[in-house]
């Protein structure tokens, strides 16, 4: 069962509320049609309202057992993992566009810390979530148009850790994430998108931080690569 979230900060927490009327909208899932789980996935993804938290979601036990469905431990973001296995792995989805979720906005959680070891971390722990997910994705049985979505959706996580790396103010801590993104750039360059084709000829001319400026500073323009 895939249900509706929504975002809110508490008064006067002023820092985060453009980041609020973001997700609000993004979670609707107006327009979205119960059905088979891969058209579903699908949907969502076209429609870019794709949110894998576990939370905003019911699952049966039986798929879960059959499969084997588990958290991977010791890492972050490990719901990117989780949800595409289990959606992959049900028949059907049944979708509510009634908010059954609320989630507070709060300082210092694992997506707003400015904790440069948090970010490290989200940034090696995002690369191994792609490296892993892509050939798992690539072996399932699964319609093209899906395959080709998910792929997108987990290439792209490449960009996000590039966003991430502009965050590092630490000398050691930016050379760890250089090195750990560049190391992964396979994640782009075997993308068969132009825009992917793009990035990694950037990096590879520029460099990762003049790159990663460049995207950051056409801010208009990231909904292209993201």
């Amino acid at each position: 069962v895939l249900l509706r979230s929504k975002g809110f900060v508490d008064t006067g927490n002023t820092c985060f509320e453009s980041k609020e009327k973001n997700y609000v909208k993004r979670l609707k899932n107006a327009g979205i049609k119960s059905g088979d789980s891969q058209d579903v996935l699908l949907q969502v993804l076209n429609k870019k309202v794709y949110f894998c938290a576990a939370v905003t979601k019911i699952y049966r036990k039986k798929i879960l057992d059959k499969y084997q469905i588990r958290f991977k431990s010791g890492i972050l973001h490990e719901d990117e993992e989780w949800t595409p296995r289990v959606m992959l792995k049900s028949k059907k989805v049944f979708v509510f566009d009634d908010t059954f979720y609320m989630r507070r906005y709060r300082r210092n959680s694992i997506t707003t810390s400015k904790d440069e070891s948090m970010i490290l971390r989200r940034i090696k722990d995002y690369l191994f979530i792609a490296d892993t997910m892509i050939p798992y994705v690539n072996n399932c049985e699964i319609n093209v148009d899906l395959k080709e979505k998910l792929e997108i959706h987990f290439r792209t996580f490449f960009i996000s850790c590039m966003f991430l790396y502009l965050r590092l103010n630490n000398e050691l801590n930016k050379r760890q994430a250089n090195n750990a993104i560049k190391e992964k750039l396979n994640l782009i360059s075997e993308g068969k998108s132009i825009r992917f084709n793009i990035i990694t000829l950037f990096v590879n001319t520029f460099g990762l931080e003049v790159t990663s400026n460049i995207l950051l500073n056409f801010n208009k323009y990231r909904s292209i690569f993201l």
